[in-house]
């Protein structure tokens, strides 16, 4: 789906997250689990959005498929494959992608679940 591309998960079937959240985490897991990821000295000078889109499947285990960087700093120096691979989820009734937009502003890090569908195209999602 975003122009990077990571390997290693079985995207053989899945839907995106499209009316609601399906695959439940703390807000707070996702972003530790990004921030663990980046090196000291890129984490008190980030800014931008940063678009992840992961694949959760039904018994929780998630796996980066595919990101958007448009921060000022590069994807290698982010390490967000073993981060968020590494993350449990709540069991999904299917296997899902969430997306994960991550905005770093000034060391303040906000978070917005997104979903697609034909009607509304990229929104926001709520807690259902």
């Amino acid at each position: 789906m975003f122009p990077e591309k990571f390997e290693g998960c079985d995207t053989e079937q899945f839907a995106i997250e499209s009316k609601t959240i399906q695959a439940k985490i703390a807000e707070s897991a996702i972003i530790d689990a990004v921030k663990s990821g980046i090196e000291i000295k890129a984490l008190s000078r980030i800014s931008g959005v940063l678009t992840l889109q992961v694949l959760v499947d039904t018994d929780g285990t998630s796996c980066l498929i595919s990101l958007e960087n448009k921060t000022n700093v590069s994807t290698k120096k982010l390490q967000l494959k073993q981060a968020i691979d590494s993350l449990i989820w709540s069991n999904p009734a299917k296997k899902v992608a969430a997306i994960v937009a991550l905005k770093f502003d000034d060391g303040v890090i906000q978070m917005r679940r997104m979903g697609f569908d034909g009607n509304q195209g990229w929104h926001q999602l709520k807690e259902n």
